[in-house]
């Protein structure tokens, strides 16, 4: 009897010793998780920026005379430090626990109940087991979207380019029947009804005495509004030039996304326990519709950038499901989930349609604002103003495409009868017919439809093709022209605005064979060359930094271009 007690006290302690080495495991992931964000970090865009963008301190550091480089190497060895310290600490945990576990099983002390309840958590009987494989997955997906957003913001990669490509886009997209819309979906999810949410929630656990669930919700809430502050403080972004809709009681931009989406995203793992499937779809359906339209009319009235509404989210997704998780473990709380939905469901209505009621007339005032327009004078711009403005296209994923080669002052028709008159043409429209055209053995470069590209948000006011001549039978010359926000004084009163173009060779290639597609490829410098000579006698910078020739035009009285 005491050889078999013996026997069962070791088998029980070598059970504890491998539940204590399974926080070493998960260190050794996070770790490898953190190599590979530092690599990310590592990746440098071949494309030319507009200005340095990203944390001010390394836009400083820069200015000290650091390279990228040297900064991106500096945050690496500062990641592994700081690895080797936790490393350190696991493997001072593993040895403590390799001390401890003999002690325990001679003296017959009771096991820690951290292993028990892991087991009884992911018990192959237990009801929630899917919910809790979906939380896992959901986990892993907005820590990895949320470092991949962190790392875009702190190193300034596209993603911050393509905040304000968004912003341009929306703007120009914006209608008075879709502004009255986003203006009360997004009063939904003002800073009232953050606060009038989280003391309806707290009030309404502390009345059904779950404490626990009472002291979760509180702590996603806290934890959110945390994150948001200090990582506003730390990166020091400009806000968008539009204020949030509705009444605002968290000044940091994206708080209101973060805290709700913490808040929802809790609360609805505490009522999908306790209800059935049916109720827990609908609640789901309900919290991602809600969160989704909440983004999508902030991001349309300007109140929050892309990478902005992207972090918030994702953190507020990986927090409550970090959360959830901790709370499942425990025995379930008497929360009335039917109750609490409804409660939950009236604050938003209620609260969120009385700010959108009071502050309805200033947000539609503010939502009708633009970007503006800079002005500039004619001689300005022909004396070295041109370099003040954009280089390169900026695409809505944030890259940079081929550098401009034209900047014309007037209207793009004049541009239009230049280019016409030495071979160029525009493109067929895009409908059925020239769609069908793609399906075709033997399309031509010139009947293909030429796919839409954005600079800063904004479509191609005017696009030119040219085929033939030196060009392969397979490619063409693509020009493209975008309106900028220079606008210049005009003799005739008025003003006239300054438009960017650029030129691009295209070739078609075929997948297998049926489908024929357009594709950019490397620059040439024939290409500039051979649009310049179209446009008449220029003036012509030829940049030294790399960029290529640039042309400058204007239209004369007599509606001709001409330098």
């Amino acid at each position: 009897m005491m050889a078999t007690a013996s026997m069962s006290r070791h088998t029980v302690a070598m059970m504890t010793l491998r539940a204590a080495l399974a926080p070493r495991v998960s260190l050794m992931s996070v770790a490898m998780a953190a190599i590979d964000i530092t690599l990310r970090c590592g990746r440098l865009s071949g494309a030319r920026r507009r200005k340095p963008v990203g944390h001010p301190a390394l836009v400083g550091l820069r200015r000290s005379g650091m390279t990228r480089e040297m900064i991106l190497i500096g945050l690496g060895l500062g990641s592994l430090v700081l690895l080797g310290v936790a490393a350190a600490l696991a493997w001072a945990a593993e040895a403590a626990v390799r001390a401890l576990v003999p002690i325990l099983a001679v003296s017959g002390a009771p096991v820690s109940l951290l292993p028990r309840r892991l087991r009884r958590l992911l018990d192959p009987a237990r009801a929630e087991l899917p919910g809790i494989a979906a939380l896992g997955v959901l986990l892993v997906a907005s820590l990895w979207l949320l470092f991949a957003v962190m790392q875009d913001l702190i190193a300034g990669d596209p993603l911050v380019h393509a905040d304000h490509a968004v912003l341009h886009l929306l703007l120009s997209l914006r209608v008075g029947w879709a502004l009255r819309l986003a203006v009360w979906c997004s009063a939904l999810g003002s800073g009232a009804v953050v606060v009038a949410l989280a003391t309806g929630i707290v009030l309404w656990l502390d009345r059904r005495r779950a404490w626990r669930a009472m002291a979760y919700a509180i702590i996603a809430a806290i934890g959110a509004i945390l994150f948001t502050a200090g990582l506003d403080v730390v990166l020091g972004r400009p806000a968008p030039f539009l204020r949030p809709t509705g009444l605002s009681l968290l000044p940091f931009p994206g708080t209101h996304l973060a805290v709700l989406t913490a808040l929802l995203g809790f609360m609805g793992v505490v009522i999908c326990r306790n209800v059935g499937a049916v109720w827990r779809i609908a609640m789901i359906a309900a919290t991602l519709v809600f969160l989704a339209g909440l983004a999508v009319a902030r991001l349309y009235l300007g109140a929050d950038y892309l990478s902005t509404a992207l972090e918030a989210v994702a953190f507020g997704a990986a927090w409550a499901v970090l959360l959830g998780l901790v709370y499942l473990v425990h025995p379930a709380e008497a929360v009335r989930p039917a109750g609490l939905g409804v409660m939950i469901l009236l604050v938003i209505i209620g609260v969120g349609g009385i700010s959108g009621a009071i502050g309805q007339r200033a947000a539609l005032r503010d939502a009708t604002l633009t970007s503006g327009s800079l002005t500039m004078s004619r001689g300005a711009w022909l004396h070295g103003g041109w370099a003040r403005l954009p280089r390169r296209p900026l695409s809505l994923l944030g890259r940079f495409g081929h550098p401009f080669a034209v900047q014309f002052l007037g209207a793009p028709g004049a541009l239009r009868e230049d280019l016409a008159a030495h071979g160029w043409s525009q493109p067929p429209p895009w409908r059925v017919a020239t769609l069908l055209r793609f399906m075709g053995k033997g399309a031509a470069p010139g009947a293909l439809p030429v796919v839409p590209r954005f600079d800063d948000g904004r479509l191609p006011a005017l696009v030119m093709i040219r085929t033939g001549g030196a060009l392969p039978a397979d490619r063409r010359l693509v020009f493209r022209l975008w309106r900028s926000r220079v606008m210049v004084p005009s003799r005739a009163g008025g003003f006239a605005r300054i438009w960017l173009g650029a030129v691009s060779i295209e070739r078609i290639r075929r997948v297998g064979s049926i489908v024929a597609l357009p594709r950019g490829i490397g620059g040439d410098a024939e290409a500039p060359r051979t649009l310049i000579r179209a446009i008449g006698a220029p003036i012509v910078i030829d940049r030294a930094d790399g960029g290529g020739l640039l042309r400058l035009a204007f239209v004369t009285a007599q509606g001709r271009s001409a330098p």
